[in-house]
């Protein structure tokens, strides 16, 4: 693995006597520290002080892998800082180029307002071409737009009833519409996973289409899904295109009718057909999304989802049945917006996005291909899941 030898040092007012300022990469022999900061600063039930999570989510893919990439800032050589960064490579105006996504990245309480963080994202900013981050906090909003950072105030999220009852008690009501691909037949998941097809299709059609986004090669696709710490996903391949998927148990012991329920996450759309991307409702991508939906309504599953920046497959999504979730369909507003533990007061995903050069024209969400794997939105919220949730 590489070794960071880039430390930023400053001197940065933080009270009298508080000691030097410091930026640098995080080794292995950090970790009792971190986990002890990550419980005490954020929060102290945090999946990622599961260390095999932790080293699992960071590790990335590309030149950069490791977990060296993150940063830690310190004080007098105390740790009152970090910055999490997922490593990749990315694509940007076609260029391949260094990045990572930004996960996890707070100083201590009494240390904020003092720039620290600005500090040490400013210090990743010197070595990545590319820096993306879904799930911002909203007081972190401004630093970022100061930056120089892009903005989408929601990642589109296309949803589905597959169950009317079961969707109904995940609502907490009713649901107006109709489950989904009740005439379809369920698609069988793939043994197992065909990279060098998941590799060129995204080539030849994503990286076609878009102006940027992840350069999802083999390494990142064993890494990110075939060896997740975190979760089980199943990929589909027709000649309509692959899907990555995975299945999720709706935890709410409060909430009798909905605990347990199952809850299809479409994470990857890939259709064959380039042209998906230019908003043509291709069939044959149609039909492989009613086969994955019509495959998780077989195994129990009551409504499913898909999340992305861009509005550029929404005729093909449309044609599956999948609905834009709008307060022009007013039963979309009912899907809770996190099923681990279950929460309907969470708001929409939120990105931004730093890339291109000097002078290039900015780049807009639907330009951008990102989805809620790129970065930590989609990791598990509840860990160790008990085992009565365990599909």
């Amino acid at each position: 693995m590489p070794t960071d030898t880039n430390a930023g040092q400053a001197t940065i007012d933080v009270g009298a006597g508080a000691g030097r300022v410091s930026i640098v990469g995080y080794s292995a022999g950090d970790w009792p520290s971190v986990r002890d900061f990550v419980a005490r600063h954020w929060r102290a039930d945090h999946p990622l002080l599961d260390r095999g999570l932790f080293v699992w989510q960071y590790r990335g893919f590309g030149p950069r892998v490791g977990t060296q990439d993150i940063r830690l800032i310190r004080v007098g050589g105390e740790l009152v800082g970090f910055l999490g960064l997922i490593p990749g490579l990315f694509f940007c105006d076609a260029k391949t180029i260094d990045g990572a996504s930004i996960a996890l990245w707070t100083v201590r309480p009494d240390l904020r307002d003092r720039g620290l963080g600005a500090l040490a994202l400013r210090e990743a900013m010197k070595q990545h071409g590319l820096l993306c981050c879904v799930g911002v906090n909203p007081a972190a909003l401004p630093l970022y737009r100061k930056l120089g950072f892009a903005e989408t105030p929601a990642l589109r999220r296309w949803v589905a009833p597959l169950d009317g009852d079961g969707a109904a008690a995940l609502l907490g009501g009713t649901c107006d519409a109709a489950p989904v691909a009740d005439e379809a037949t369920p698609l069988d998941p793939e043994y197992g996973w065909d990279f060098e097809r998941l590799v060129g299709i995204y080539q030849r059609t994503v990286m076609q289409r878009f102006r940027a986004g992840v350069a999802r090669t083999y390494g990142y696709w064993r890494w990110r899904y075939a060896s997740s710490a975190g979760f089980s996903y199943r990929c589909f391949d027709t000649e309509g295109g692959c899907i990555v998927a995975r299945v999720e148990r709706v935890v709410a012991p409060d909430r009798p009718q909905a605990d347990r329920l199952a809850v299809l996450r479409l994470i990857e759309i890939l259709p064959a057909k380039a042209s998906a991307w230019d908003g043509e409702a291709v069939s044959a991508a149609a039909d492989l999304i009613r086969g994955v939906l019509a495959w998780g309504r077989a195994n129990g599953c009551v409504l499913a989802d898909f999340q992305h920046a861009s509005q550029r497959l929404h005729a093909t999504l449309q044609a599956a049945g999948m609905t834009l979730m709008s307060d022009e369909a007013a039963w979309t507003r009912k899907v809770p917006g996190l099923f681990q533990p279950l929460r309907s007061d969470v708001g929409p995903l939120n990105a931004v996005w730093r890339a291109g050069e000097a002078g290039a024209p900015p780049i807009s969400a639907d330009d951008l291909y990102l989805v809620k794997s790129d970065g930590d939105m989609d990791r598990p919220n509840v860990w160790p899941l008990p085992l009565e949730y365990v599909s």
